[in-house]
């Protein structure tokens, strides 16, 4: 099963948008599905053939990056958010967080900077010496 990624123009902010992916297994089929929200609607799904969460997060992110490039958009950063699922629950599900955008990636370098700054830098940091 394969089903298009559908992100509605709603969800982007400056440009940008935050996807999740959710991946379970059923044995050697892992399904993917993409969501904006642990609750939200879903964007899209996939059944990926696959036998590990790692090979999961691999298989959300090739079909991610390739609706991306159909769409136009730029899959900007992917963060594997494994480590968040409980531990007895890893060997079966994982997760992965996308950031999704229209504009060019200098563009978004830029942004995502400018966020890290107003989140405070480490002091000293990226100033010089009196």
């Amino acid at each position: 099963m394969h089903q298009t990624l559908k992100i509605p123009e709603n969800a982007f902010r400056d440009g940008l948008v935050i996807v999740y992916a959710h991946a379970a297994s059923y044995g050697d089929l892992w399904a993917v599905a993409a969501l904006l929200r642990h609750d939200g609607e879903l964007l899209g799904e996939i059944r990926a053939p696959v036998r590990s969460p790692e090979q999961a997060a691999a298989a959300a992110e090739k079909w991610l990056r390739e609706q991306c490039t159909e769409d136009s958009l730029q899959l900007v950063r992917v963060e594997n958010l494994h480590t968040a699922v409980p531990e007895d629950q890893r060997q079966h599900l994982t997760l992965v967080r996308f950031v999704i955008g229209h504009v060019t990636a200098s563009d978004v370098t830029g942004r995502l900077e400018r966020a890290q700054m107003d989140d405070g830098p480490d002091e000293g940091e990226g100033q010089e010496a009196a």
